[in-house]
């Protein structure tokens, strides 16, 4: 079972061959030595498992245009309430994307026409800010 002692991760256990863990420490060594950046077990972990998971994603088509925007239409949708705005964080928080794919694909769809944003007021955080007109 995952523990909780940090917002927004999770620590795991993971069983790792020997091998594996002599491969992982000799890179480790690698980049502290050659490239002289501090690295560890769990931030090389981290790392690879994102580059990993990044690459399955595209491979697999879930990172392709047009899937990307049906998802955040659905996600839009389901969000609406009866109400043509939605808020951005909401959005975000359903998606659950990485940063920089979620604000690329906003953007894209707001050069596209697709989306528009709405504000509280010009001191409102992009937090408070919306998206409205979904099409």
């Amino acid at each position: 079972m995952p523990s909780k002692e940090h917002g927004g991760s999770s620590v795991v256990s993971l069983r790792l061959p020997d091998t594996l863990l002599e491969r992982l420490d000799r890179y480790c060594d690698w980049m502290e030595s050659h490239r002289g950046e501090p690295s560890s077990r769990n931030h090389a972990m981290r790392q690879a498992l994102t580059q990993w998971l990044d690459r399955q994603e595209e491979q697999g088509g879930m990172t392709h245009p047009d899937v990307l925007r049906q998802h955040f239409h659905a996600a839009y949708t389901s969000l609406r309430s009866g109400q043509d705005e939605v808020d951005i964080h909401r959005l975000r928080h359903l998606l659950n994307w990485p940063s920089e794919r979620f604000d690329a694909v906003l953007e894209q769809l707001r050069a596209e026409f697709q989306v528009a944003y709405t504000s509280v007021s010009q001191a409102t955080s992009a937090m408070n800010s919306g998206v409205t007109a979904m099409k």
